[in-house]
C-alpha cells in the first residue's frame, strides 16, 4: 500500500511500492517474457518501504531521491536504511536511460550497493532493444 501524490515537478511514492530498480518488473502487463531474469530475482529488490521522489529538472531530465527500510521488508524487519538516488534522461523520443543506485541495508542480503544502468532504444515502432548493466556489493 503507497500513496502517490505529484506537486510541481516533484512525484512522490509513500510507503510499500515497487522497486525502482531495473528493467523487468513485478506486473506481468509489463513485461515482455513471461519468465524473470536471474538479476531480477537475486540482484535486485522487488519491494521498498519508505519515499521515493522522482523530480523533474528538464523536459527529458529527472532526478530520484528517496529514503527506505531496505529491500523487500516493512519497518519491523531491517537493520538500517536505504538511499536511492538516480536520474532519468530521455535525450530524443527513441532513446530513455536511468541510472539508479541504492546504499545500505539490502534486506536479506546484509548490506551492501546496487547500481543499475538501463537504456532503452526505439529501433521501430514494432522493435526495441533494452541494455541493461547492474553492479552490486554485498
Amino acid at each position: 500500500l503507497y500513496v502517490q501524490f505529484a506537486n510541481c515537478n516533484w512525484d512522490i511514492k509513500l510507503g510499500k511500492f515497487f522497486s525502482p530498480f531495473g528493467y523487468e518488473v513485478i506486473g506481468a502487463p509489463n513485461n515482455f517474457f513471461y519468465s524473470h531474469s536471474y538479476t531480477m530475482y537475486n540482484s535486485e529488490p522487488f519491494t521498498m518501504t519508505g519515499i521515493l521522489g522522482e523530480r523533474r529538472i528538464s523536459q527529458n531530465r529527472s532526478v530520484v531521491l528517496g529514503v527506505t527500510a531496505g529491500w523487500d521488508t516493512g519497518f519491523e524487519n531491517n537493520s538500517g536504511g536505504s538511499l536511492i538516488t538516480g536520474m532519468r534522461h530521455q535525450p530524443n523520443e527513441y532513446v530513455d536511460i536511468a541510472i539508479t543506485t541504492s546504499i545500505c541495508d539490502t534486506g536479506v542480503r546484509d548490506s551492501g550497493s546496487l547500481n543499475s544502468f538501463v537504456a532503452q532504444l526505439q529501433l521501430t515502432d514494432d522493435v526495441s532493444y533494452v541494455l541493461q548493466k547492474g553492479s552490486d556489493s554485498f
